[in-house]
């Protein structure tokens, strides 16, 4: 393989990576709202899912997305 090569299987990768762990931090919410019975879980899913599915084009839009309500859940979980 070519280093081009080799660069775009690492960006691919790098990708698939960032697509994986958004997916784990969505799937744990789910979790934690069939675990919890809690309305914010619900509120915190639908908020997700308002802003579409997580593709490579709004990838960095969902990343901040979760992170963001990720915060405002420790917040809010220390709060109870």
């Amino acid at each position: 393989m070519t280093l081009f090569q080799n660069q775009n299987v690492f960006t691919l990768y790098r990708w698939f990576k960032r697509i994986l762990s958004v997916h784990v931090q969505v799937i744990q919410f789910v979790w934690k709202f069939f675990v919890t019975n809690s309305p914010t879980y619900l509120i915190i899913l639908v908020s997700i899912y308002q802003y579409g599915s997580v593709g490579l084009n709004d990838l960095s839009k969902n990343d901040f997305l979760i992170k963001h309500l990720i915060r405002n859940v420790k917040h809010m979980s220390d709060k109870c």
